[in-house]
């Protein structure tokens, strides 16, 4: 919905004001299944406000059809991982040695 994507930089500033700051957003635009003549927000526009607001990571996604939900929670994964991976490898050291 257009007023959704309207109020994503209210949105963002409440995160990043009640959050830690190496908070990760992604922006996962919904209803990819529809026709282009009913988008009421373009890929190009969504893709536009990722880089202009430095988001991590953005992708479409569609409830309906199910099409890039597992893509989206894989990739969420991975970033996390990539983030984390430094501190699980010491808490997985951590445990070995109790």
């Amino acid at each position: 919905m257009r007023s959704s994507f309207e109020n994503l930089n209210d949105w963002i500033k409440e995160v990043r004001n009640s959050c830690s700051q190496d908070v990760q957003l992604f922006l996962i635009g919904n209803k990819s299944d529809i026709s282009p003549a009913q988008r009421e927000v373009t890929f190009e526009e969504a893709l536009e406000f990722k880089q202009k607001n430095n988001l991590l990571y953005f992708t479409e996604t569609s409830a309906k059809s199910g099409d890039n939900i597992e893509k989206l929670f894989l990739d969420a994964s991975k970033f996390i991982y990539l983030k984390y991976k430094d501190q699980l490898a010491k808490m997985a050291e951590d445990d070995a040695a109790s």
